[in-house]
């Protein structure tokens, strides 16, 4: 999943759109406690 996550960011995709439930992937991460995938995506 992290190896995912980091080709879609160093490809520039919009990481902070939220699903149809309105939860953003980092609210989503935050929740279910994927510490490594919330740091992924605090990084800038």
């Amino acid at each position: 999943m992290k190896t995912i996550l980091f080709i879609l960011k160093t490809a520039g995709s919009r990481l902070d759109i939220p699903g149809k439930n309105g939860v953003t992937p980092l609210q989503h991460a935050k929740k279910s406690g994927y510490t490594a995938i919330v740091k992924i995506l605090e990084e800038r």
